[in-house]
């Protein structure tokens, strides 16, 4: 329906208050064709809005190269799976961890599989791993940042912090001097109702001297701090033989897992964009420069969002398949999740103020911190300037009505509420504020969304590193036979392997390697900045590398390469 109005895609872009009447009447009919697309669906079991499956289907009809290289990924998936079931028929389960290697028959080995049992490398995966936001700094309950130490410590077993010395230090030690580190999954305490078992771990990292980085030195699995379920990280030279500790760690990493996968990745990204993505083609003509902006950002997003309710949110689906708290956990963590977030929570400079972990002082080995600011702060200039070429001062975003319909619609002050993201400010007043908005949210579909999915192919294709699920509460005498009894099996650990490459195997296109208008000044915009991108920026992160790389038991981390962000949540 709107193939009559594609002439609006070429040509320079208008801000509404400056078009003839004419011009205005054809934006009107535009939207109101929109409006019956991109109609809000009812009844998704998801708290955020969510748009109905024709827009999905009128979105991949527009990317068919997109489709073609999809189902080749989703193609190599299955043909590997398929070798490795040949390869090993007969067999009922894994015998040894290394069994877990064989899965890989068409895709390389994971670096992570020589490695992943070094407490320093199980550290480094809270700053450079799948889940970089879940870490925070202790710090004094009045300091505003982090978790504070009197919401902590009634939480924590005796045998943490009653006369357990960590190299030397007791943990109250480390506290007082700004060096004691938590990531505490107390969002899963819970989480799955009636008898199955649900850990809800709480680790605690130091920052040594004499090591840039975290080590772990000690797992709690539990919220309760009377239960024995509590882990010390061994004193000898060797920890990689203790079982007992590496099934612990193992735990935690099920737990950051399962948050990871249905908090930051799916709510926070893909889901909240999809709630953007909408209101954004309700609102916005064609011919409104954010619409030519911020549709590069949403390309394949709904597309894949509808195939992830048809495959992943879906009774029997594959997060029922691989993860702990399953379907219905991980909708719980949604809706709790959701409940307390605000957009502007998306910005990467106040997350790692909330968290404490903003300092390089402090934290001198932070990857997901040093290189996304250098992605988040280049966008930013880009969006201001990209936004100067239309709002020549504040007013024009004042009179701007399809923006001001857009903020209303995303405040939840249109269609009886129906669109709402909390924390959406109902009007926009300043351009540095629609500056502001904007590159919250092109950070979210790119980067953000590549330092939460990408690093799958790294970290959880190899089960016994980050399992989605545990087949038992833990165990007393640990020994390796132990611990793979309690790893998933071989149809869980080929499902796990599945959704590891769906979901990161493929990247459609490269942070903003595109074209907006060669009519006006916008396309020397984009080319200014996807240079700057390329060249500088790369190669301040490629020096970076270069330079963790000759640490042992630190990670690189390639995920804010350039070439490695796509523009949209299209995978």
């Amino acid at each position: 329906m709107l193939q009559k109005f594609e002439g609006a895609l070429r040509g320079a872009p208008t801000l509404p208050q400056k078009d003839g009447e004419l011009e205005r009447l054809e934006r009107q009919a535009q939207l109101g064709i929109s409006r019956q697309i991109y109609a809000y669906a009812a009844g998704s079991g998801l708290p955020m809005p969510m748009a109905v499956k024709g827009a999905a289907a009128l979105q991949a009809a527009e990317i068919i190269d997109w489709v073609g290289g999809w189902l080749a990924n989703q193609a190599r998936i299955l043909a590997d799976i398929e070798i490795w079931k040949a390869e090993t028929s007969g067999q009922s389960g894994f015998s040894t961890l290394a069994d877990y290697t064989r899965l890989f028959t068409l895709f390389d080995v994971p670096g992570v599989v020589e490695t992943w049992q070094d407490d320093r490398i199980f550290g480094s995966q809270r700053l450079a791993g799948l889940n970089p936001m879940a870490i925070n700094l202790v710090t004094a309950d009045d300091a505003g940042a982090g978790i504070g130490w009197g919401e902590l410590e009634p939480k924590l077993s005796p045998k943490i912090k009653d006369g357990y010395e960590a190299q030397g230090k007791p943990v109250y030690e480390w506290f007082q001097e700004g060096r004691l580190y938590v990531t505490d999954f107390a969002s899963l305490q819970g989480i799955i109702p009636g008898d199955e078992f649900q850990m809800a771990p709480i680790a605690l990292y130091l920052k040594p001297d004499a090591f840039p980085g975290l080590l772990p030195i000690a797992i709690q699995l539990t919220q309760n701090p009377a239960d024995s379920l509590v882990y010390l990280a061994p004193q000898a030279a060797s920890p990689t033989q203790d079982f007992q500790w590496l099934m612990a760690k193992t735990y935690l990493q099920c737990a950051d897992l399962n948050q990871n996968q249905a908090v930051n990745h799916l709510a926070l990204t893909h889901l909240i964009e999809e709630a953007l993505a909408l209101a954004t083609h309700r609102r916005l003509a064609l011919q409104h420069p954010l619409f030519r902006l911020l549709t590069k950002h949403f390309t394949a997003l709904m597309v894949i969002n509808e195939i992830g309710m048809l495959t992943l949110i879906n009774p029997g689906g594959l997060i029922d398949q691989t993860l702990d708290v399953r379907l219905q956990g991980a909708l719980k963590l949604i809706s709790n999740a959701y409940a307390s977030w605000t957009f502007k929570d998306l910005g990467l400079p106040g997350n790692l103020d909330r968290r404490g972990v903003a300092d390089p002082e402090k934290l001198p080995y932070y990857p997901y911190r040093d290189d996304g600011l250098v992605i988040w702060n280049r966008l930013g200039m880009y969006v201001r300037e990209y936004l100067g070429l239309y709002y020549l001062g504040d007013d024009d975003v004042v009179r701007d009505y399809e923006l001001q319909d857009w903020a209303l619609q995303l405040s939840g002050g249109l269609d009886d509420g129906a669109g709402k993201l909390p924390g959406f400010p109902a009007a926009i007043r300043t351009r540095e504020e629609l500056g502001d908005i904007v590159q919250r949210i092109i950070w979210t579909a790119g980067p953000q969304h590549a330092a939460v999915n990408f690093p799958q192919t790294e970290f959880t294709n190899f089960v016994p590193n980050a399992p989605g699920s545990m087949a038992a509460p833990a165990q007393g005498t640990v020994t390796e036979s132990t611990l793979v009894g309690l790893l998933p099996g071989r149809d869980q650990a080929a499902a796990q392997f599945k959704i590891s490459y769906a979901l990161a195997g493929y990247r459609y296109d490269q942070l903003l390697d595109y074209h907006l208008s060669s009519e006006d000044a916008s396309e020397g915009v984009v080319r200014k900045y996807y240079a700057q991108l390329t060249t500088e920026d790369r190669d301040t992160v490629i020096r970076r590398n270069e330079e963790r790389a000759k640490h042992p038991g630190l990670l690189v981390y390639p995920y804010f390469l350039p070439e490695n962000i796509p523009n949209s949540t299209s995978v």
